[in-house]
């Protein structure tokens, strides 16, 4: 696995971040419509 350039690294762990927090926004949803499905 080469280097990567701190840039690309940066924007890996942007990218990163960003699907986790998309991931853990879906679960949140998700456990709260189970918990709550009247709305």
């Amino acid at each position: 696995m080469p280097l990567f350039d701190e840039g690309v690294a940066l924007d890996s762990e942007r990218d990163l971040w960003v699907g986790l927090g998309w991931v853990g926004g879906g679960l949140i949803l998700l456990f709260w419509s189970l918990i709550c499905p009247s709305g």
